[in-house]
């Protein structure tokens, strides 16, 4: 029984291949849960299953027997059978990627840390992992040997030392505009079947220098002008000060200088009053008589 892998992100629609056709009752379930995801009989009635309602839809005329889950929940993924007349015909593995957004400039190195738990007393030959790029291979280490999707070898590379410690991360040198997409890793071992590592995805956004030249120059001149206002300002508001300060200055000098004005003029009409009666005074002749 092989499960055919398919990935859909959450939120997003999942399709479930199937190239098969039926004329008779035509039938998909979820295994891991044993639920019916929608039945279809001879006629066109279809009946969706819990869980599924307005979101599980077959093809028009039934070209296949593919089925397609609008929405995507990340419950929804697991083991998927496809049956006609009640004879399964395929099967699905679906998994719902959540991804981890990260950013990085073409040409530096990128590190998507992933984990699982790995026995401890596990080899490098009893684990199987793999890392994909939109359902292309990037890497995959299987039986102590680890092969590479084109484009990616003398690039992408995991520690085998930290594989056995649970770190299955993937290291990419020289990240290139065409690395750009959704990567998501998978395990497995000998006691154990294929599953998720965590986080599940990355969303790889990679910029090209001139962008992130452009970006970061932009910035520093924002800063940098920001900075000039603020010294303008600064510089604005301490001359207004020193003026203000300048005219009370002024002020207070033209009003010491009348002040001593008035104080001399006082002093003057003073002097002026003491010296007016000592000037008009007459000398009193006595009377002589004449004999």
């Amino acid at each position: 029984m092989h499960f055919t892998p398919v990935t859909a992100e959450l939120a997003e629609s999942a399709i479930l291949p199937c190239s098969q056709t039926c004329s008779g009752t035509k039938m998909w379930q979820m295994l891991d849960n044993d639920v019916s995801v929608i039945r279809c009989d001879n006629g066109s009635t279809c009946i969706q299953g819990d869980g599924f309602t307005d979101r599980a839809h077959c093809p028009r005329q039934w070209k296949d027997l593919s089925l397609n889950i609008s929405s995507a929940e990340y419950n929804d993924q697991g083991k998927y059978a496809c049956s006609c007349d009640d004879v399964e015909v395929c099967y699905v593995r679906l998994w719902v990627l959540v991804p981890t957004e990260l950013h990085v400039s073409a040409g530096d190195k990128v590190i998507l840390n992933t984990y699982a738990l790995i026995s401890k007393t596990a080899t490098v030959h009893d684990v199987h992992i793999i890392w994909e790029k939109d359902d292309q291979n990037v890497l995959e280490l299987k039986n102590g040997n680890i092969t590479y999707g084109p484009g990616f070898e003398g690039r992408a590379y995991i520690s085998v030392d930290r594989i056995l410690k649970g770190n299955l991360s993937l290291y990419i040198d020289s990240v290139r505009k065409t690395d750009q997409g959704i990567y998501w890793c998978r395990h497995s071992g000998r006691s154990y079947a294929m599953m998720e590592a965590y986080p599940n995805a990355f969303y790889l956004n990679v910029e090209t220098g001139g962008s992130m030249l452009t970006t970061r120059l932009m910035i520093v001149i924002g800063v940098a002008v920001t900075a000039v206002i603020a010294c303008v300002v600064y510089i604005v508001k301490c001359a207004t000060s020193c003026d203000h300060l300048s005219v009370q200055e002024t002020t207070c000098d033209s009003l010491a200088v009348q002040e001593t004005r008035n104080n001399c003029l006082y002093k003057d009409q003073d002097e002026d009053q003491d010296q007016t009666p000592s000037s008009q005074t007459k000398t009193k002749i006595p009377n002589t008589k004449v004999f």
